[in-house]
């Protein structure tokens, strides 16, 4: 029981640690282009505030998945947690973050770098799925997405609408 318990906890944090070195690397990202950014002190969902106002999400993932859960290609796993669901235990799992309290998601694709921008409206899904093998050959649903980070560069939120 110990066992499992300590094995629990370290996969929790190898986890945070890898979402937290997300944060950072897409708060890099957003320096290296002149946008100074901010972290809330308060972990509410929002994980990077921009000089301009802008709200912003970071999702990493570095576990390419292949020939799993009947995906075709390795992909990239992301938990959006948008809405209520039930888990496989039964538990009923509220979404953690409220609609429209982020303007942006950064999706951070580790082992291959990259970084997928989308407008919070956009990302309706419980869980979103990044494939491999869609986005080397340019397929990708996600391309337009793909490295966009112009769609923080200038904006700015105005009376709550960006």
């Amino acid at each position: 029981m110990a066992l499992e318990l300590v094995e629990i906890k370290a996969y929790m944090n190898e986890n945070r640690a890898l979402g937290q070195a997300g944060e950072y690397r897409v708060a890099s990202e957003l320096l290296k282009r002149g946008i100074n950014v901010f972290f809330p002190a308060v972990d509410t969902g929002v994980d990077i505030i921009t000089e301009h106002g802008l709200k912003i999400q970071v999702k990493t993932s570095n576990q390419e998945y292949s020939n799993t859960r009947g995906y075709k290609y390795p992909a990239y796993l992301f938990s959006t947690r948008k809405k209520k669901y039930v888990s496989s235990k039964g538990k009923t799992l509220r979404p953690r973050i409220k609609e429209g309290e982020v303007d942006f998601v950064v999706f951070w694709c580790v082992s291959h770098d990259w970084f997928f921008i989308i407008p919070d409206k956009e990302v309706s899904k419980t869980q979103l799925n990044i494939m491999v093998e869609p986005v080397e050959n340019n397929t990708s649903k996600y391309m337009p997405n793909l490295n966009s980070w112009h769609l923080l560069e200038k904006r700015s939120v105005t009376n709550g609408t960006i």
